[in-house]
């Protein structure tokens, strides 16, 4: 059976980073993915790099008529950019997060904004369920959202919001298989069950939804005297 899911997610992470965007800014979009948000920025933008680790993915960038390196960030760049984003690319290595955003903060140029967006430490439905289900109400991914917290402090006065995106559909097993490996490792029969019947408290108009939240760490560097 074909899924009924439908997700907003790309829209709201494009409403999120076009503010930030515009036609005198250069951008470089660490883990570009797919084209449907990379062509948007690009679209806005003075001058648009991509980095995308994926090769199908760059194949896809390229065919949109991107700019794209192929390889795993960070790499040597032959520029600054005025505008520096990784949404949803940090690394799951905690090990590799410090040198990531360090990397990120090289490449924003004088007077340019670094921003990153990560579910890491959000909480938001999934973890509603998780205290529902389990009685853990944590957040995502403890030890690697300290990191990011750790490694934004060590640049600077930074700010950090919350966004959030929505899945919908007819059949509230459709976000149940979406949602469930976010819940636990672990999903016996029983367990996903009960995430169904979670999911269908949340229908609205005819069809269920599931929010995620997504959280946003921006930072700006100071332009260069003189």
């Amino acid at each position: 059976m074909l899924s009924t899911a439908e997700f907003d997610q790309k829209d709201v992470l494009f409403q999120c980073i076009s503010q930030y965007v515009d036609s005198t800014k250069s951008v470089l979009d660490i883990g570009a993915g797919t084209p449907e948000i990379a062509k948007r920025i690009a679209r806005i933008s003075g001058h648009y790099l991509g980095i995308e680790q994926r090769a199908d993915y760059c194949n896809e960038l390229r065919a949109a008529g991107l700019r794209i390196i192929e390889g795993l960030y960070p790499l040597e760049l032959k520029q600054k950019y005025d505008v520096v984003i990784a949404s949803h690319s940090v690394p799951e290595a905690k090990e590799l997060i410090r040198p990531f955003i360090g990397s990120m903060w090289a490449d924003t140029s004088p007077g340019g904004k670094m921003i990153l967006i990560t579910f890491k430490g959000a909480f938001g439905e999934i973890a509603e369920f998780r205290d529902k289900l389990l009685g853990e109400y944590k957040p995502n991914d403890e030890e690697l959202y300290a990191e990011i917290v750790s490694s934004f402090e060590e640049i600077g006065e930074y700010r950090s919001s919350t966004i959030t995106s929505r899945i919908f559909a007819s059949n509230p097993e459709d976000i149940a298989n979406f949602i469930s490996a976010g819940i636990s490792s672990n999903i016996t029969d029983e367990l996903f069950r009960n995430i169904v019947e979670l999911v269908r408290y949340n229908q609205k108009i005819g069809r269920y939804s599931f929010s995620f939240d997504h959280l946003v760490f921006e930072i700006n560097k100071a332009p260069t005297r003189g």
